[in-house]
């Protein structure tokens, strides 16, 4: 289950050391961990994920599984894990015995801008940008292997935190639609203060 997880989740270290001067330069007091977002979009909606943070098993609500086709209980993530991946939880679908988990990427703490910053050091097998239920999000993934039904998109929360959506025996056809639906629900939680 944590394979699942930390190919999207990886930390990636922090960014170019701040920027020197000279007495013909303006002196520049921003780093540029602050302002180099690598392209990332700016979340300009931010959404408040404490709850989830404290459970992730709160990413989707009882109606939300249902509509997704996916069954309860929730399998919560292993907390001994969550200070190198961050919280997590995961529900299995109830036709086709697909895994999918809700991990929400805390130890980078760039949000968006650390998967961007991953792009540039060639970290990502895939990589394509997208909105999720308005907010932005990329599919990606450090191994390719959409071809067997593994596929994970990370949404933008705010501009330091991301939460990821990965299938894990899916129909190869289909599992990047389904995690993209699964992302948009939790979205949709997120909103609603749930």
């Amino acid at each position: 289950m944590l394979s699942a997880c930390s190919e999207s989740g990886t930390p990636v270290p922090g960014g170019a050391p701040e920027t020197t001067t000279t007495d013909a330069t303006p002196p520049t007091t921003t780093s540029s961990a602050q302002d180099d977002r690598f392209g990332a979009p700016d979340v300009e909606s931010p959404l408040d994920a404490a709850k989830q943070l404290d459970d992730p098993c709160t990413s989707l609500t009882s109606s939300q599984v249902s509509g997704l086709g996916l069954r309860e209980p929730a399998i919560p993530g292993d907390k001994s894990s969550f200070d190198d991946l961050g919280p997590y939880c995961s529900w299995r679908d109830t036709a086709n015995e697909v895994d999918f988990t809700v991990a929400y990427i805390v130890p980078n703490q760039n949000g968006l801008a650390d998967l961007y910053r991953g792009q540039e050091t060639g970290q990502w097998a895939y990589w394509e940008p997208t909105t999720v239920n308005g907010y932005p999000g990329v599919f990606q993934a450090a191994a390719d292997q959409r071809q067997r039904g593994q596929c994970t998109v990370s949404v933008g929360v705010n501009d330091e935190l991301h939460f990821s959506v990965t299938s894990r025996r899916g129909d190869p056809d289909k599992a990047c639609d389904q995690v993209k639906d699964i992302a948009s629900a939790v979205v949709d939680t997120l909103k609603g203060g749930g």
